[in-house]
């Protein structure tokens, strides 16, 4: 997903579930914010036994532009979801 905290542009970012239901974020530009959905998720009893969300830092939301630096995060974002996936 798009985060937007005041990291460097690129800054790829993991949250584990119980880090995600403690963000105080507002509404994303989604409409229902990411702590929301897995809140309704935890009551609609689907939520897998291990989630973690993967986010890169964009510039700005006001755009659909895909900036240098968020490509090259995409190239090391896989690399790290390999990495995890190998541990389950």
């Amino acid at each position: 997903d798009a985060v937007k905290s005041n990291q460097p542009v690129g800054t790829i970012s993991r949250f584990e579930q119980d880090e995600i239901q403690s963000i105080k974020a507002p509404l994303s530009s989604h409409g229902v914010g990411l702590a929301e959905t897995i809140a309704l998720g935890k009551v609609l009893g689907v939520l897998p036994k291990k989630l973690v969300i993967y986010g890169i830092e964009i510039a700005d939301t006001e755009s659909f532009n895909i900036s240098n630096k968020v490509l090259i995060a995409q190239r090391e974002l896989i690399r790290r979801l390999l990495v995890d996936l190998q541990k389950i």
